[in-house]
């Protein structure tokens, strides 16, 4: 359980700063284009839910296709030795979630675009 376990919790801490740093820099645009005084702590709550959920979601599959492999040494120090590994059930499954999630991470460099695009629109508003 822990071989599943510490790879799929690193993969979504990763895809958590990932998502959370676009919504960051959609909500300071929202704020200062539309400060209102409205209660805006349910849809915070909603984005946050939805952050853990996209990100889980996203490395399940590192949870679902890692396994424990045994392998038998039978040397008088040392019986057996324990090897966590994917298995998944399509050729090729890894790359194309590797593919899948080097793209999905070249978003992160999306937030800083955005910031800087959302900061020349507000200052051509105010302006």
């Amino acid at each position: 359980m822990m071989c599943k376990l510490v790879v799929a919790l690193e993969a979504t801490s990763i895809f958590v700063s990932t998502i959370s740093i676009t919504a960051i820099a959609l909500d300071r645009y929202q704020v200062i284009l539309h400060s209102g005084g409205e209660n805006r702590m349910f849809g915070s709550l909603f984005k946050l839910l939805f952050i853990w959920f996209f990100a889980i979601m996203l490395a399940l599959p590192l949870f679902l296709f890692r396994t424990v492999e045994t392998h038998e040494l039978n040397l008088p120090w040392l019986k057996s030795v324990n090897f966590c590994v994917e298995r998944w059930p399509i050729a090729h499954g890894r790359g194309y979630y590797s593919v899948f999630s080097m793209v999905f991470h070249l978003h992160q460099a999306l937030p800083q675009t955005e910031d800087t695009g959302h900061t020349s629109h507000i200052d051509h508003t105010i302006t």
